[in-house]
């Protein structure tokens, strides 16, 4: 397996399941766009709408899956599904946003935006100390 590509296993705790499938969706799909955000560039409106169907309704299903009803956990773990579930509603929230400027972010209307936007890598790290400090299989 010198020259395979690593498979990555998927984590067994369901906190670590949810973070590993928003980390898959915010590679494949929302972090083109949020780059794009950064850059100040102005996106087609029709392809990015499509890509943000597809990647709320998987964030959505994370959301439902770690959800109080559907997942008892302990008071760390419960504080951490709140910051996940924050992080995905702030997401969610301001790219919605974008819509009303057809996603040109080169637009003064998309400064507000793009300050909520910059938060969440900040809200990632601190997902990921969290995440060590309860010794989780996926960080």
């Amino acid at each position: 397996m010198v020259f395979g590509k690593k498979k990555t296993e998927k984590p067994k705790s369901q906190l670590g399941l949810a973070l590993f499938n928003y980390d898959n969706i915010f590679k494949s799909s929302l972090e083109i766009i949020l780059k794009a955000a950064q850059e100040k560039k102005k996106l087609n409106p029709k392809r990015t709408y499509k890509m943000l169907e597809a990647a709320f309704n998987e964030l959505e299903i994370i959301t439902e899956n770690i959800s109080k009803n559907n997942f008892k956990t302990d008071y760390r773990s419960d504080k951490i599904r709140d910051i996940i579930i924050g992080l995905v509603n702030l997401l969610k929230h301001n790219l919605n946003k974008s819509k009303s400027f057809d996603y040109d972010f080169s637009n003064p209307d998309a400064a507000p935006v793009l300050s909520e936007i910059e938060k969440i890598p900040k809200i990632r790290e601190d997902i990921k100390k969290r995440m060590k400090d309860i010794e989780s299989d996926y960080i």
